[in-house]
C-alpha cells in the first residue's frame, strides 16, 4: 500500500482550486487504493458438528445438556413468558 501511495500521482489534488473538490479527489484516489491493497473476502463460519474430540473433557452428557439448553432459550426467546424464562434459566 506504502509503495502505491508513493507511485499516485497528486498533482490534480494540488493543483485543485476549490478545497471540496481537492478533498473530493483526495478520498477517491485513497478509497481506489484501499480497495485495490485490501479487497473484502467474505469467509465462511465452518462450524463441526462433533468438538469432543478436540475438547476431551466434552463429554455426550455435556453436549446433551448443552443442546436441550439451547433448545429452551429458542423458545423462551420466541415466546417470553414467566414460566418460559424459569425453565431455561433452571
Amino acid at each position: 500500500m506504502c509503495q502505491d501511495l508513493e507511485i499516485e500521482d497528486w498533482n490534480d489534488i494540488y493543483n485543485e482550486i476549490d478545497s471540496q473538490l481537492a478533498y473530493d479527489n483526495f478520498c477517491n484516489n485513497l478509497f481506489k487504493l484501499y480497495d485495490k491493497n485490501m479487497p473484502l473476502v467474505k469467509t465462511k463460519n465452518k462450524r463441526k458438528k462433533n468438538n469432543s474430540q478436540k475438547i476431551p473433557w466434552i463429554t455426550k452428557g455435556i453436549l446433551k445438556s448443552r443442546k436441550t439448553k439451547n433448545k429452551l432459550y429458542k423458545k423462551f426467546i420466541k415466546d417470553p413468558t414467566q414460566r418460559n424464562e424459569l425453565t431455561y434459566k433452571i
